[in-house]
């Protein structure tokens, strides 16, 4: 499979699933976010998993990789929790908050997104960024599980991960450790599964992948059915982890193979799912400030603010940020050149 059709194909499940990311937390039915956080967290590790270049970073080092990680993922979660905590404390001061209530809401905030400590009451609009220290954490932990020979030790220590998780959720421990080093256990175990099952997507005959498919899809519901909802923000793996781990596994690798062989590329999806980091950092962010200007206009009083209304407004307001942020870059490139030219 080419490098080119992988990342179309790529881009564009992405895209469909940082959608369903935003109707999970829309407010939508009961029965519709259920089956959504049955599997969305665990794809895009699975998703990672699958991209993951052994041969590359074992060339490189875990240096390097910690470097190019710490930029990609690190870097931009203090970037869009600052911006959305800077957006907070502007609204709280339009609405008459003294400089020390503001303050102390600056301090705690920075002092929350520094442990990542993701719910609302503490993080704010910026909850859906705890994924970033999270996957920068797996993805180190992905790197030294496959730096052991020993398959047995390799199975071992992934064990050892997921029960403790279990352990540390079923005694009520603290349920969020500092950058989700517990959950990264866990989701250093999907981007195994999806590195190893890069090459059964890669190889599988494409007659037998509509039944593989339907088969892998009645798994999920199955599995979803027994377990209920999962949270795997806050360590949450249901009634059953073990099947949450089995219907999340069997969905994602579903999804993976309806689009890589069966769906046609789609402009919209691929845009999207090319620009996920925006919409999970500013989903929270526009759900929060769209509710108090959808109140305040005509509208309300015709179309309620209801889920559907939340999740169309919350890819509006995205592309709107993502062509104007485009449009910045464009504009400096051109200030860049144009006085490199007259120098």
């Amino acid at each position: 499979m080419s490098n080119t059709k992988r990342d179309e194909y790529i881009d564009a499940i992405r895209g469909a699933v940082i959608i369903l990311m935003l109707v999970g937390h829309s407010g939508a039915p009961k029965l519709v976010t259920t089956l959504i956080y049955g599997f969305h967290m665990p794809f895009f590790f699975i998703l990672s998993g699958l991209l993951y270049n052994r041969t590359k970073w074992e060339s490189k080092g875990l240096k390097k990789l910690v470097i190019n990680k710490f930029k990609a993922y690190i870097i931009p979660y203090f970037i869009l929790c600052g911006i959305n905590i800077a957006i907070e404390i502007f609204y709280d001061y339009l609405n008459g908050f003294t400089m020390l209530q503001l303050y102390k809401k600056a301090k705690d905030s920075i002092i929350w997104v520094l442990y990542s400590y993701s719910t609302k009451a503490r993080m704010s609009t910026s909850v859906p960024l705890w994924f970033l220290p999270c996957i920068f954490l797996s993805t180190i932990l992905t790197y030294l599980f496959l730096k052991v020979k020993n398959r047995v030790l390799r199975g071992t220590v992934i064990a050892m991960g997921l029960m403790i998780n279990v352990a540390l959720k079923i005694y009520k421990a603290p349920p969020i450790l500092p950058w989700h080093l517990g959950v990264a256990f866990v989701g250093a175990f999907f981007m195994i599964v999806g590195y190893y099952g890069k090459r059964a997507i890669d190889e599988n005959a494409t007659e037998n992948n509509m039944a593989m498919i339907l088969i892998l899809s009645i798994i999920f519901l199955f599995c979803t059915e027994l377990t209920g909802k999962v949270d795997v923000n806050v360590r949450n793996y249901g009634t059953h982890p073990f099947l949450f781990i089995v219907g999340s596994t069997a969905m994602s690798m579903a999804l993976i193979l309806l689009f890589k062989n069966y769906l046609p590329n789609s402009k919209v999806l691929t845009f999207l799912g090319q620009n996920t980091l925006v919409i999970m950092g500013f989903n929270y962010t526009i759900n929060d400030y769209s509710a108090v200007i959808w109140k305040r206009v005509k509208l309300y009083s015709v179309i309620p603010y209801n889920w559907i209304v939340v999740c169309l407004l919350d890819i509006v307001a995205c592309v709107i940020i993502i062509f104007a942020h485009n449009a910045s870059v464009r504009l400096l490139d051109n200030y860049r050149s144009a006085a490199t030219h007259e120098i």
